[in-house]
């Protein structure tokens, strides 16, 4: 677990520091570059901060066991061709294909 401080007067904060310390066994990073497992880049010039997860789509994919396609797919069925012109353009008919149980559902 962790979290950031804000403090006015790194003395306050060293205190903090061997107030906690006392109790637990502590990790610091002043220059404030991670959190909780995200990488925080900071640009005070522009008052931006940049928050990555570096792997952790990678690591993701890794756990669930996700098998990469042969061809790539960028959406997760067959679209329906706009039909430019038509006055109505109507849905797709409804999916009537029973439910599946529970020997072949996988995953949500």
């Amino acid at each position: 677990m962790g979290f950031g401080i804000k403090y006015v007067g790194e003395h306050h904060a060293k205190h903090l520091r061997s107030v906690l310390q006392k109790h637990y066994t502590i990790t610091e990073d002043w220059k404030g570059t991670e959190y909780a497992g995200i990488n925080l880049a900071w640009d005070y010039a522009k008052c931006t901060c940049r928050l990555t997860m570096k792997g952790y789509i990678r690591n993701l994919l890794v756990k669930y066991g996700h098998v990469t396609a042969s061809k790539a797919q960028f959406s997760p069925h067959k679209h329906d061709p706009i039909q430019y012109g038509a006055k109505v353009q109507h849905s797709a008919a409804p999916d009537t294909s029973a439910p599946l149980d529970a020997a072949f559902i996988k995953r949500v």
